[in-house]
C-alpha cells in the first residue's frame, strides 16, 4: 500500500484479526476494528501501517474485509442499522 501523504510504500507494523491469539497484545488495533465492524461481521483483518520514507511520519490503521461484506454493511448503515448513535442537536 502506498502512503496517502507522500506516495512511498508503507509497511505493516502489526496485524490482528477477531480471533487473534494473544488478544490483549496491541488491543488498541482490535478496539478500532471491533467498534467499527464487529456489529456486522467478525471476518476482518486490522493492520497498523507506517510509511517507509524518512521524511514522512504517516502512521495509520487499515481494515480489510471482503468486498461484498462492505457493500452489504453500507446498505445496512443506510437503513439505520449499526452501532452508530445519532448526533445530538445542540441548537
Amino acid at each position: 500500500m502506498n502512503c496517502p501523504r507522500c506516495g512511498s510504500r508503507t509497511y505493516v507494523q502489526n496485524s490482528r484479526h477477531a480471533d487473534s491469539t494473544g488478544y490483549k497484545i496491541n488491543k488498541s488495533l482490535l478496539i478500532i476494528a471491533e467498534n467499527l465492524i464487529s456489529w456486522y461481521t467478525r471476518d476482518w483483518v486490522v493492520r497498523r501501517r507506517v510509511c517507509h520514507s524518512e521524511n514522512c511520519d504517516f502512521d495509520g490503521v487499515t481494515i480489510e474485509m471482503i468486498a461484498s461484506d462492505i457493500e452489504d454493511m453500507m446498505g445496512q448503515v443506510l437503513k439505520g442499522f449499526g452501532p452508530f448513535e445519532e448526533e445530538e442537536d445542540y441548537e
